[in-house]
């Protein structure tokens, strides 16, 4: 498995050869065959962003990767 990954530098890096996660109870595990990384993915990856997840309680360090095409694994 792929991914991009946010290094300590808070840039992305690509991964290969990834664990693939594990669809726990109500969860769908969904092989992605496209996504995007847009400059909103980045500035929020860079922590531009922090501060206003911190107010609204977004507990996650990185909130991106929200844009995706799959298919469900069930």
């Amino acid at each position: 498995m792929k991914g991009l990954i946010v290094d300590s530098n808070k840039q992305f890096i690509l991964k290969e050869n990834l664990i693939r996660p594990v669809a726990e109870q109500d969860e769908v595990l969904v092989k992605v065959r496209t996504a995007s990384v847009n400059p909103f993915d980045a500035q929020n990856a860079a922590g531009r962003f922090d501060a206003y997840f911190a107010e609204y309680g977004v507990a996650k360090e990185v909130q991106s990767g929200l844009e995706f095409s799959g298919v469900g694994d069930i």
